[in-house]
């Protein structure tokens, strides 16, 4: 409701685009929208790497299809899970949010952990699932 107050009555959108439709467009009235594609990973509905492969595919469409350099794809991870991406960057470069660089542009994918079932000292040894660069590569290569 705050930016509907402040004047801004479309803060998102998903307006058609010759890929598809992204989740969220926002500031579509300027010469600087946001592309942002969301998607969950759920291994009870057997959303795993593939969707985050799959939603990397989308954002790198989606950011050619309005002309950006840079794309972001937010995971909503549903498990108690730790999903890395692993690139080809120097180990000092790594920073948060994590960074694929593609085609000379960015894309940054950002891991929400939503999963708080159990305490961290009840949890044990963390698991993880690693996504390498090429995986999200293969995706988008002609």
């Amino acid at each position: 409701m705050f930016l509907f107050d402040q004047g801004v009555d479309y803060p998102f959108s998903t307006p058609k685009s010759s890929s598809g439709r992204a989740y969220i467009i926002g500031n579509l009235d300027t010469n600087d929208p946001l592309v942002l594609e969301i998607k969950v990973y759920d291994t009870a509905k057997a959303y795993r790497k593939n969707r985050i492969i799959d939603g990397f595919g989308q954002i790198v469409k989606y950011a050619s299809n309005y002309n950006k350099d840079v794309g972001y794809l937010v995971v909503f991870n549903l498990d108690n899970i730790e999903i890395k991406i692993v690139t080809s960057e120097p180990k000092e470069n790594e920073a948060f949010p994590n960074r694929v660089i593609f085609n000379d542009k960015i894309y940054f994918i950002i891991f929400i952990n939503l999963n708080s079932d159990q305490t961290a000292s009840k949890q044990g040894k963390i698991k993880i699932e690693e996504i390498r660069e090429g995986e999200l590569f293969d995706q988008v290569k002609g």
